[in-house]
């Protein structure tokens, strides 16, 4: 079995979250792989002055530009 994701460690990525489009460096790739299906999501710090809060996006919900994220909404 061959997996690939789309981002990478340190990659940026945009997303949606609490009402708020963000744009957040990746810190950790997380991959499930499940009997019939397989999962990757995307670990990203959301923290605000120097605060450290950890959130997860799902590849489907990352995108490389801020118009690609609203195009989708």
């Amino acid at each position: 079995m061959k997996i690939e994701t789309k981002y990478s460690v340190n990659d940026m990525i945009w997303f949606y979250l609490n009402g708020k489009v963000l744009e957040a460096p990746i810190y950790k790739v997380d991959i499930g792989v499940y009997e019939s299906y397989t999962t990757i999501q995307y670990m990203v710090n959301v923290g605000i002055s120097g605060n450290i809060k950890f959130e997860s996006v799902k590849e489907e919900l990352a995108f490389d530009t801020k118009q690609e994220l609203i195009k989708s909404l």
